[in-house]
C-alpha cells in the first residue's frame, strides 16, 4: 500500500510541458492528405504585444500557426509534434474550421476525430471557410488579440444582432446528422481578398507625424453552408440563411427595412416570438402549416429627400397595420427564398421531415420513409406570419420640421 501512495502522480503532465491550440483548421492538401492547421497561443508572450507582430524585439509574437499532414486528421495532428517543443493538448480548442474543399468531399473523418477525442470540447464552434484557410489563421482580427477570440466574438455578436447564422456547436451538428428528416447547416466564413492592413498617419502626436498599421477586416460571416448528411452541397446566402433561422425559431434579433405608405423607408428591429410547424395529412399527401410570430420595434424612418409627410406615426392604426403587413411580407419573402434554395440543393434544414417523423410516425413509416427529399421538393408549405408592433422607439411619430 505504501508503494502506491508514494508513487505520486505517475501519469501527470505538467502545464509547462503542454501547449493548447485555440483553433484547429482542417483541409485537404494537393497530395490528397489531410492537413491540420493549428493556431497556438504563445504562453511566453509579454502582455501588451501587438497581435501577430513582433515590435522591434520588444514583444513576443502572441500566437503562431503550425501545420501537419497525414492520411487521417489524427495522424496529421500528431505530425505537429515534429515541429513543436511541447505536447499538444486539444482541451482549449474553441473553434474548428473546415475548408470548403474538405466540406464538399465529406467531413466524416473530422467527425471521427471530434467524437473520439477525450480532449476536444463538445461545445466547440464549427464553421466552413470559403477561401484560404491558412491565410485566415495567420491574419489579425481587428479589436481582438488573437484570431480565436476574434472569431468567437464575431459568432456571438452576429447571432445576437443579425441572426444570420445557425445556432449550435459541433456536437449538435453531429447529432442532427443521425436524425431522420433534417439536415444540418454550418456557419460560413468568407475570407476577404482585401489587404490586411492600411497605413494611418497621425499628425497630432507629440513627436510630429507618425504612421501606424491599422488592420482591416479579413473575414466576414456570410450566410451558411448546407449539408446533406456529412457532405456540403451548397451555400445559403444572407437572406436565405435568415429564412432558415425563422423556421428553426433561431431569430433573436434582425432588421427589416420596408417602404412607408407615406413615403420614405422605415427600418424595424424584429425579435421572434415563436414558430409552430404542424404537418397535415390528407390521404397519401402531406402539407406543412407554419405559423411565425415576431415583435417589431421602429428604429429609424427616413424620407426620400424633403417630404411634408410624416414617415411613421404609431398613433395611426391604418399606418401601423400597413407597415406590419409589409414587414410580414418581407419575412415571408426570406422564408420563401430559403425554401426555394433548400429544394434546389435537395436538403431539409428546417426539419420538416423530422417533424413528420415525430408527430405522424405511422405516416412516416408507410409513406415518407426513404423518399422524403423527393416529397419535400413539392410539399405545400402554408405560411402564416404575424408581426406585432410593440415599441415605436422613444418617440411616437417622426419629426416634421417647420
Amino acid at each position: 500500500m505504501t508503494m502506491f501512495i508514494a508513487g505520486g502522480c505517475w501519469d501527470r503532465r505538467e502545464p509547462e510541458s503542454l501547449v493548447f491550440p485555440s483553433i484547429l483548421g482542417i483541409d485537404v492538401a494537393e497530395d490528397e492528405l489531410f492537413e491540420v492547421i493549428a493556431l497556438i497561443p504563445n504562453p511566453s508572450a509579454r502582455a501588451g504585444g501587438a497581435a501577430g507582430i513582433t515590435g522591434g524585439g520588444a514583444f513576443a509574437v502572441p500566437f503562431w500557426v503550425n501545420s501537419g499532414r497525414g492520411h487521417t486528421p489524427f495522424e496529421a495532428l500528431k505530425q505537429l509534434a515534429l515541429t513543436t517543443s511541447r505536447q499538444i493538448n486539444l482541451s482549449h480548442v474553441d473553434v474548428i474550421l473546415i475548408s470548403e474543399n474538405l466540406a464538399r468531399r465529406g467531413i466524416g473523418p473530422v467527425l471521427e476525430l471530434y467524437l473520439r477525442s477525450p480532449d476536444i470540447r463538445l461545445i466547440a464552434e464549427v464553421a466552413v471557410v470559403e477561401g484560404d484557410l491558412r491565410n485566415l489563421l495567420e491574419s489579425e482580427i481587428p479589436l481582438e488579440p488573437t484570431p480565436a477570440l476574434g472569431l468567437l466574438a464575431m459568432l456571438e455578436f452576429t447571432r445576437q444582432e443579425r441572426s444570420q447564422i445557425p445556432r449550435g456547436d459541433f456536437l449538435e451538428k453531429a447529432k442532427l446528422m443521425t436524425f431522420p428528416g433534417i439536415d444540418p447547416v454550418f456557419v460560413r466564413f468568407t475570407v476577404l481578398k482585401a489587404t490586411a492592413t492600411e497605413t494611418f498617419t497621425d499628425s497630432g502626436s507629440a513627436q510630429g507625424q507618425s504612421q501606424s498599421q491599422v488592420p482591416k477586416p479579413v473575414v466576414k460571416i456570410h450566410g451558411a453552408a448546407a449539408f446533406d448528411d456529412d457532405r456540403m452541397v451548397g451555400w445559403f446566402e444572407d437572406r436565405e440563411s435568415v429564412g432558415v433561422n425563422w423556421l428553426l425559431g433561431g431569430i433573436s434579433r434582425t432588421i427589416v427595412s420596408v417602404d412607408s405608405p407615406r413615403g420614405g423607408v422605415i427600418t424595424l428591429e424584429l425579435k421572434q416570438s415563436g414558430v409552430k410547424v404542424t404537418p397535415v395529412v390528407s390521404g397519401n399527401s402531406i402539407s406543412m402549416e407554419v405559423k411565425v410570430g415576431a415583435l417589431a420595434r421602429v428604429q429609424d424612418a427616413a424620407a426620400h429627400g424633403h417630404s411634408e409627410h410624416i414617415v411613421f406615426d404609431s398613433e395611426d392604426p391604418e399606418l401601423v397595420k400597413s407597415v406590419t403587413d409589409r414587414v410580414a411580407q418581407a419575412v415571408r419573402n426570406d422564408i420563401e427564398l430559403a425554401l426555394k434554395k433548400a429544394r434546389e440543393l435537395e436538403v431539409d434544414p428546417f426539419g420538416f421531415g423530422n417533424t413528420i417523423y415525430r408527430k405522424k410516425p405511422q405516416f412516416w413509416n408507410e409513406v415518407v420513409q426513404g423518399r422524403w427529399i423527393e416529397m419535400f421538393k413539392t410539399v405545400e408549405v402554408n405560411l402564416e406570419i404575424e408581426v406585432f408592433l410593440r415599441r415605436p422607439g422613444l418617440v411616437m411619430s417622426s419629426i416634421t420640421p417647420r
